[in-house]
């Protein structure tokens, strides 16, 4: 959306604002380790002023594509970081719950057969 200072908006001569909100959909699934899955949305608006003094339809064109490109390159780094950090560490957790509970059903199985070696024979 361009917005024309004639409009209500206050802006030096020759400047538009441009709004753009943008949303991600993430949806992530998992069955390595069983059913796992993780979905959510994000969504940002942002409000930039720019300079387009000949009114010129390829400028605005530029303008909101510069600003398109730094709202998406700043939404992919929260997205890996919150999104794609948190899934590995909930399933690197989930991991090592599942190692830990291997290690103990060895240990039992191991004590069982030790328990077995050690009785006498009849």
């Amino acid at each position: 959306e361009v917005v024309d200072r004639q409009k209500g908006v206050k802006l030096l001569p020759g400047h538009f604002q441009y709004k753009l909100t943008t949303t991600i959909m993430l949806t992530l699934k998992n069955s390595a380790i069983g059913e796992g899955s993780l979905s959510g949305s994000l969504t940002r608006q942002e409000t930039k002023s720019f300079p387009n003094p000949k009114d010129d339809p390829l400028t605005h064109i530029a303008n909101f594509g510069r600003m398109l490109e730094e709202l998406e390159g700043r939404l992919r780094n929260l997205v890996d970081v919150v999104y794609f950090g948190k899934t590995q560490e909930v399933f690197g957790y989930i991991r090592e719950l599942r190692g830990v509970t291997e290690a103990k059903e060895r240990q039992e199985r191991q004590k069982q057969v030790v328990s077995e070696m050690s009785k006498p024979i009849s």
